[in-house]
């Protein structure tokens, strides 16, 4: 039976991919070159992509059942095994990362294979694309660690083309229960970004500097997720539901597999860019961590505009806006310090939010 709310073995799949978003900050704030960057986002793609997938399964099917439970705890355990082997994907543990996932990608359609004939159909449309993309991701762990990134595009590639052809319309989309799971790994990514603050601090002495420093990426963190549950969430469920049967397939998957993708890639960003910041001090950080950072913020709004857009649900004007500004004020993270930095993307975002709540209660004004 399809899922009306998120299922605690759900939400212990949740924490899992906790990991894997503190494994890839990790490998983010280690960036040093566009390369690393570009690295860290394929590898956040190929673990999205799957973690999606899980999403789609226990939407549709549930997670009633022993046999059903058995299989979801292997794949996920197994999600583990490749969350592990993401800060040293690009060197020794590359076979480890692709095994996993294949693994991981097997468990995912056995499930909807045995789960009924109408699940059994819709993942005969898109498991030939999932077991392609896991051999890409296996090839480029047995192969030259210079061309894995390649192997990991054509990962992607496989998954874009699944999209393009139309492969989720066979499936289905309980409303509620997909817009709140998507959601909750919003939390989730969001709590990867204030642990980031705390990780930052190693045992230095609780000073005004300090505190004044975490205050601010706190209120950085927290003005992150006004943007989403100020309404936007509620909305896009509304929205979703409202939608005919072929629309609202298409909304999942844009909307919240892509647009969601691009938030979550936003907010990694952050947490790398908070942790850089906290171990500074509120000093200067390299120019690479500032520029994690504003386009962290950059890169979230952009996607949640695109996310605002699919589903008509809201303006994005100010949020283009904030944007540049964050991409703008970058260079301070380097030539000036961090904290100011911080202090402007919070200064930025708050009068975001105050302007568009303005234009929601004076809509004439």
């Amino acid at each position: 039976m399809p899922q009306e709310r998120v299922s605690t073995l759900e939400l212990f799949f949740d924490l899992v991919f906790v990991f894997t978003i503190t494994q890839i900050a990790k490998l983010m704030s280690a960036a040093q070159n566009t390369g690393d960057f570009a690295s860290a986002g394929l590898i956040l793609t190929i673990a999205w992509w799957m973690y999606g997938g899980y999403a789609w399964l226990t939407n549709s099917v549930g997670t009633d059942g022993f046999s059903r439970r058995m299989l979801l705890l292997v794949g996920m355990a197994s999600y583990f095994v490749m969350a592990l082997a993401i800060p040293a994907a690009t060197a020794h543990d590359g076979l480890v990362f692709g095994i996993a996932f294949a693994i991981v990608t097997m468990v995912h359609a056995t499930l909807f294979y045995n789960a009924s004939p109408a699940a059994a159909r819709a993942i005969r449309g898109i498991a030939p694309f999932n077991l392609t993309a896991a051999a890409c991701v296996i090839a480029g762990g047995l192969l030259d660690p210079r061309f894995r990134s390649l192997w990991w595009l054509g990962a992607v590639a496989m998954f874009l083309i699944a999209t393009f052809r139309r492969r989720e319309q066979r499936f289905s989309v309980n409303p509620s229960h997909f817009a709140e799971r998507h959601g909750l790994i919003i939390i989730v990514a969001l709590g990867e970004s204030v642990v980031s603050l705390g990780s930052g601090l190693g045992s230095a002495p609780i000073g005004w500097p300090l505190v004044r420093v975490v205050v601010l990426g706190f209120s950085l963190c927290a003005a992150i997720w006004w943007t989403y549950f100020d309404g936007d969430d509620t909305r896009g469920e509304r929205a979703l539901t409202a939608a005919d049967p072929a629309r609202k397939l298409r909304l999942a998957i844009l909307a919240y597999s892509y647009a969601h993708l691009g938030m979550l890639f936003g907010i990694v960003c952050i947490a790398a860019g908070l942790h850089d910041a906290i171990a500074s001090r509120g000093g200067a950080v390299s120019a690479s961590h500032a520029w994690i950072l504003g386009a962290g913020v950059a890169i979230y709004l952009a996607s949640d505009k695109w996310f605002r857009w699919l589903l008509k649900i809201g303006s994005s004007r100010y949020r283009s806006a904030v944007g540049v500004i964050a991409l703008a004020a970058a260079p301070l993270g380097w030539r000036v310090n961090s904290l100011s930095q911080i202090a402007v993307l919070v200064a930025a975002l708050t009068v975001m939010l105050a302007a568009e709540r303005r234009r929601i209660y004076f809509p004439n004004s």
